[in-house]
């Protein structure tokens, strides 16, 4: 808005100097073209501050398309994955290829309860952080705050623990990845697409993403404790007498159609070694005449 009011007032100032008798000096000589010049004034004011505001909405409105349209793509790629370790993976790829970040880590925790890179794009960046990226990663944790980091030459020059909004610009961020329950990382992103540093939109289309990888990444956790419970389950059934019957034949062939991972461990007789009396109403013609 400010550049647009002072060539107003430029072209106010030229308008008088060549337009304006006497001419060619900033002197006004009758009442009816001081308020001419004033109209123009403004004007021309108004006109810069309509012309800035539709700028700003329309750089918003690319902002916000670009945002969308990076945040379709990435999500996209964590479609197929069900694996913990190939969701981290394509995580930092897709950071680095998709949205144009220069490197990224991916931070979990480890047996030991420290944070240690799971995943890490290109491979040219290497899986190690140096003492100051862990710091922030594990404040990031802590708060459950994405913090940014401005460095030259591996020092920190500019550090303020708290949203990149009130912290400054920076050019490494750490974005905690979070479930509703847990925290499952940090993310950490280095190098802004083309050149400068991370700012408040930057952080806000990567916190979007982060949010849709957390969704991703407690799939494939759910996912593995649920095939982990079905290994672990084992299923008793009390067929005490009916064990040569048609019926339960054709029930343990059902479960064998729909769970073909089931495992048939075997079979035990009654303790007490009594004789089953089995009532006429469960025999093999009565199921065969109600099944057909």
């Amino acid at each position: 808005l400010w550049p647009a009011v002072l060539s107003a007032v430029l072209g106010f100032l030229a308008f008088d100097f060549f337009f304006i008798p006497p001419f060619h000096t900033l002197d006004v000589a009758a009442p009816d073209h001081v308020l001419a010049l004033f109209v123009y004034l403004g004007v021309a004011v108004i006109t810069a501050h309509l012309v800035s505001g539709m700028r700003a909405r329309t750089e918003q409105a690319l902002r916000e398309s670009r945002r969308m349209t990076l945040l379709a793509e990435l999500n996209a790629a964590l479609i197929g994955d069900v694996t913990l370790d190939a969701i981290l993976a394509r995580i930092a790829e897709r950071i680095v290829s998709v949205y144009g970040a220069q490197g990224c880590r991916v931070l979990v925790r480890g047996d030991d309860g420290e944070l240690r890179t799971a995943a890490f794009f290109p491979e040219r960046i290497g899986p190690n952080v140096d003492r100051t990226g862990l710091s922030l990663a594990e404040w990031a944790v802590a708060n459950r705050t994405p913090v940014g980091r401005s460095g030259r030459g591996g020092r920190i020059v500019g550090h303020n623990p708290g949203p990149l909004a009130s912290a400054g610009d920076a050019d490494a961020l750490y974005l905690p990845v979070m479930t509703r329950d847990r925290i499952a990382g940090v993310l950490e992103v280095t190098g802004r697409p083309g050149t400068g540093v991370f700012r408040a939109e930057d952080q806000q289309t990567l916190t979007a993403f982060v949010d849709q990888a957390a969704l991703a990444l407690e799939r494939a956790r759910l996912s593995a404790e649920a095939a982990q419970a079905a290994v672990e389950a084992i299923f008793v059934m009390d067929a005490d007498g009916h064990i040569r019957d048609e019926r339960v034949a054709d029930a343990l062939l059902g479960l064998k159609r729909f769970s073909p991972s089931v495992t048939f461990l075997g079979s035990y007789p009654r303790a007490d070694g009594q004789r089953i009396h089995v009532e006429r109403r469960y025999s093999d013609a009565s199921f065969e005449d109600a099944r057909d």
